[in-house]
């Protein structure tokens, strides 16, 4: 029988595979920044953060009611607060400046994904369940 370590590595590989049939999927390396003003505020619920986060890009995304604490804490994203326009144009300046701080976002988001999101922890909680 297999371990779950072996059905763990057996979902990444397969998980990547189908990442890597996406049309979309070839796109991402392109991306140096990605940017997501929503007016109500980063949450989970948005699928352009989880795939931007999923590809390892950069992002700077807004803060409000519905945003939870994780992204403030996390340091996965850089915030500001939503409406602000003049702080999200300075923002985005710092960072097309400074390569390390978009290096540390990669990271820092790529391993947030990878941690909390990824769909091996569903499958894995679901396989467990049974």
């Amino acid at each position: 029988a297999e371990s779950n370590d072996q059905r763990s590595q057996s979902l990444l590989v397969q998980r990547q595979r189908v990442i890597e049939a996406c049309p979309q999927h070839r796109r991402w390396p392109a991306v140096i920044l990605c940017r997501s003003k929503d007016g109500d505020g980063v949450s989970t619920r948005r699928g352009s953060l989880m795939a931007a986060l999923a590809h390892r890009r950069p992002v700077i995304t807004t803060s409000r009611l519905f945003t939870e604490p994780l992204w403030r804490h996390s340091g996965a994203v850089a915030l500001v607060e939503a409406g602000d326009a003049a702080a999200m144009g300075a923002a985005l300046a710092h960072l097309m400046d400074d390569a390390g701080e978009r290096a540390r976002l990669r990271v820092a988001g790529g391993a947030l994904y990878t941690q909390r999101f990824d769909i091996v922890h569903t499958i894995t909680a679901l396989r467990e369940s049974c």
